[in-house]
């Protein structure tokens, strides 16, 4: 009974170590998610923010920010799209009258 006792009492700190160093390293990188895309992306923001994180941090925010971007790009092309298409719409209803 006191070799199971004495079996976890070693497992358990080793098990906590793999536990925390699979979850710290997300929470961190997580946090970069944290940050408002608009508001960093769209001005220089993205800079200063670079300064102070470490290399593979800003690249992650880098990263963040051409997703950012290219959302927003394919937004702004389906808005594109509906007006082209409400605009043809409207066209053949003048033309209609």
């Amino acid at each position: 009974m006191q070799f199971k006792i004495g079996k976890k009492i070693i497992l358990l700190p080793l098990f906590l170590s793999i536990i925390t160093g699979l979850v710290f390293p997300v929470f961190f990188v997580s946090a970069l998610a944290t940050y408002d895309s608009a508001q960093i992306c769209e001005s220089d923001a993205w800079q200063t923010e670079c300064d102070k994180l470490s290399k593979e941090d800003c690249q992650a925010l880098c990263n963040q920010c051409l997703n950012y971007f290219n959302q927003k790009s394919q937004q702004i092309q389906t808005e594109i799209d509906a007006t082209g298409q409400k605009k043809k719409t409207l066209q053949n209803e003048v033309s209609t009258l």
